[in-house]
């Protein structure tokens, strides 16, 4: 007989436990939710104010007001010595008198080494406008600078008629209140674009004792805000004066730590060097006018100019009231958040916190370990991803250019292979470095846990951090505080089945994501527009290390089997489309430069372009036969570029002649003038070095044997803005001495538009400083 079934009692007691309940899991991608806003708004902030009209408080900047000034001075091009730069230097003179200033024009010649082989030659005149305090202060005045000539094919509305005509405003502007303390000197150099030549003649003149601080003013485009991208060593206290101004302001020691360690320069650049401190600004957006024809004043943005003056106008006041001495005994480490808040520290303090922020890392870790969340060998090995992904992203950033380059040849053709259409290539890029980190993520799957990738992340961190900490000091800010952020994720990893061991783990990464996000997004916005994308991988790899916590956050994501290849076949699609539709238009026109060149020396005419192949305009005189050659003694200009056959215009060749000759201590002494026979604007002469002992240029006493040996077997000179030029050389008593000698005009003459007629539309004069532009050059050579 079976046993009677009974239904067991489901009904719960009172002395039962509750039956569990499902934990909560937050989805993975809310760690990327709030950084992400954070990231938009962080690059949304990075831009200028709006521009104030001309009718605003007469207290305060405008734009408006200044953009008189801006239209006398930008209204074509002044390079230095041409005759327009005269009439913009008495506009200057006459506005500084009349808003009261007390107005020197001084007028020097220099020659110095400046930023290229030959040795520039130029009498510059520089105004000096000084507004003098009430309380002059014994450590010097405020010095003011921009620089007042162009580049010769350029207006300068932006580079730098903006800030000429901002300083003409704040002068006004300071005008209407109680003078400053402080003597306020207000210099608008000359030569700047031939090498800072006006600042060195300033230097030379005056030193730098008297000098409390320099605020330069610079632009490298026509729109943007303007950063602070250099100070001065002993910057401390102006960077933390900058903060106390309220206006918006963009500024990182990384960009001190970049730029002092490259070739480019300033006008601030001969200040610095002589030991003044002070702080350097330049807005950088649209470089495609830059030093071209396109610098106009149609083309650059108000708000721009209403930048540079506004942070102009409130440092000036500051500082100019602010007693004792401008220069500290450090230097800061800095950098802004969202434009309004600038965060400064000194180096030192850096150096305590890393240590400690180090330490405590290490505890972490340590203390994950014992406790069997965090395996060291597989932390090892995320870290070692980390860096894998980093490199692959840069490598994967830099293969796209080179397709971009094979699928849009004619990019070679723009400065620095800058193409217009950066858009869409850099949507590619973005798209390229997602799917190599959701691919890294996937084969890590079951492998690693988040809370190893999170650990191996900030052991990276670390390691950056230690080695900007004793390099770069100024950069140490972009590993300390979002490692320091990372740190309570870590901590509850260390005890197991914490938040960030957990899908839980969202709620600790999104903090060194949001930090990470404020920093890096903005700055690798500026880098893709200060380096350009020849140089991308630079600014995708800073946001590779930004973004190292997603590897936590996403953990594997099972979905990445769909993303991957999503992402990756979004970032060929776009690089082709836009590759494929690039073209040259009105708006957007490709730049060329054509030369001809009359050589009585080797009895050649020539018609000579530095463009990749001839276009639609220089095809007129480039035609088939066209073949490179080397052009170096026409031009400092290493690359063999395009050249042809042309008609003789009826040039005449530079006059060399002796004007002087004697032998004494075993030295024979040549004295010799090279004169224009027309309206040339540069005169060049290359001696062989293996034939001189020394020559005296300008004052200058240039000694063959101690010339730096990348310049060559020559010594090239050149003179800017005078129709004569004088130098005298030694030699070994009876050794002749070869003149080669060449005369340039900016521009081609009228005989040779009459060949070429117009250029279309789709083409545009090449920018000043990359290669030859459009000139007339003619050359002689005598041995004397």
């Amino acid at each position: 007989m079976s046993a009677p079934t009974t239904t067991p009692d489901t009904t719960p007691s009172s002395s039962s436990p509750p039956p569990a309940r499902r934990r909560a899991r937050l989805p993975r991608w809310l760690p990327l939710l709030v950084p992400a806003v954070l990231a938009v708004l962080a690059v949304l902030a990075v831009a200028p104010p709006d521009p104030l009209p001309d009718d605003a408080d007469p207290a305060r900047f405008s734009a408006g007001r200044a953009e008189a000034d801006l239209r006398a001075v930008a209204a074509e091009p002044h390079p230095l010595g041409s005759p327009r730069q005269e009439q913009v230097r008495n506009h200057l003179v006459s506005r500084l008198e009349e808003l009261g200033a007390r107005v020197d024009v001084e007028t020097d010649q220099v020659t110095t080494r400046a930023w290229g082989s030959p040795y520039p030659v130029a009498t510059v005149h520089n105004i000096v406008a000084t507004l003098p305090g009430r309380a002059p202060a014994e450590d010097g005045a405020l010095l003011v600078v921009a620089h007042y000539d162009s580049a010769p094919g350029a207006p300068g509305a932006a580079d730098d008629g903006a800030a000429v005509a901002a300083m003409l405003e704040c002068l006004r502007a300071l005008g209407t209140g109680d003078r400053p303390d402080r003597d306020v000197i207000l210099l608008f150099t000359d030569g700047e674009e031939l090498g800072a030549l006006g600042a060195r003649a300033y230097v030379s003149r005056h030193g730098v004792d008297g000098v409390a601080a320099v605020l330069n003013w610079e632009a490298r485009g026509s729109s943007g805000p303007s950063l602070m991208f250099e100070a001065g060593e002993g910057s401390a206290r102006l960077v933390r004066a900058l903060s106390e101004t309220g206006a918006v302001t963009f500024a990182n020691s990384l960009s001190y730590e970049v730029y002092r360690n490259m070739p480019n320069g300033s006008d601030f650049t001969a200040f610095r060097d002589a030991g003044a401190t002070g702080l350097n600004f330049a807005f950088i957006e649209g470089f495609h006018d830059y030093h071209g024809a396109s610098d106009s004043v149609e083309r650059l943005d108000r708000g721009s100019l209403q930048h540079h003056g506004e942070t102009m106008l409130a440092l000036t006041r500051l500082l100019a009231d602010t007693p004792g001495t401008l220069r500290s005994g450090h230097t800061a480490v800095y950098f802004d958040l969202f434009g309004r808040l600038l965060v400064d520290y000194p180096v030192r303090w850096a150096s305590v916190l890393a240590a400690l922020t180090v330490l405590a890392l290490a505890g972490s870790a340590v203390h994950g370990a014992r406790r069997g969340v965090l395996r060291p060998g597989r932390t090892a090995a995320a870290a070692g991803g980390v860096l894998l992904v980093t490199a692959a992203v840069a490598l994967a950033v830099t293969a796209q250019w080179w397709a971009v380059l094979a699928l849009s040849p004619e990019t070679r053709a723009l400065p620095l292979h800058e193409p217009y259409a950066r858009g869409g290539y850099v949507a590619a890029m973005a798209c390229a470095a997602l799917a190599l980190v959701l691919a890294a993520t996937r084969a890590a799957r079951g492998r690693l846990r988040p809370a190893e990738w999170l650990a191996g992340s900030a052991v990276v961190w670390a390691v950056l951090l230690c080695a900007a900490t004793v390099l770069a000091p100024g950069a140490g800010y972009l590993f300390q505080w979002p490692l320091l952020a990372a740190l309570p994720a870590l901590w509850a990893a260390s005890h197991g089945g914490g938040p960030a061991q957990a899908a839980s783990a969202a709620a600790w990464l999104t903090a060194p994501l949001a930090v990470a996000a404020v920093l890096y997004a903005p700055l690798a916005d500026m880098l893709l527009t200060a380096l350009g994308l020849p140089l991308a991988a630079v600014a995708f790899m800073l946001l590779c290390l930004g973004a190292l916590p997603l590897l936590a956050a996403l953990g594997g994501s099972p979905r990445s089997r769909i993303t991957v290849p999503l992402a990756a076949a979004a970032a060929c699609a776009l690089l082709v489309a836009t590759a494929v539709r690039y073209d040259y238009d009105g708006a957007r026109p490709r730049p060329d430069a054509l030369v001809h060149v009359s050589d009585t020396a080797e009895r050649t005419f020539l018609w000579v372009s530095p463009d990749p192949e001839p276009d639609v305009w220089t095809s007129k005189v480039l035609d088939a036969g066209a073949r490179r050659a080397p052009v170096d003694h026409y031009f400092p200009f290493e690359r063999p570029a395009l050249t042809a056959e042309a008609p003789a215009l009826g040039i005449p060749a530079p006059g060399i002649a002796a004007t002087g000759e004697r032998t004494a201590a075993g030295r024979r002494t040549v004295d010799v003038r090279v004169t224009t026979r027309r309206d040339a604007w540069m005169l060049q002469v290359r001696l062989e070095r293996a034939a001189v002992l020394e020559c005296r240029v300008g004052g200058e006493r240039l000694v063959a044997a101690d010339l730096p040996k990348e310049d060559g077997p020559y010594l090239v000179v050149q003179w800017w803005g005078t129709t004569a030029a004088d130098f005298s050389c030694d030699t070994a008593p009876g050794r002749r001495l070869r003149v080669d000698a060449l005369d340039l005009t900016n521009g081609l003459p009228k005989e040779a538009l009459a060949l070429t007629g117009p250029r279309p539309g789709s083409v545009a004069p090449a920018p000043f400083g990359y290669a030859p532009t459009d000139a007339a050059v003619a050359r002689g050579v005598k041995t004397l």
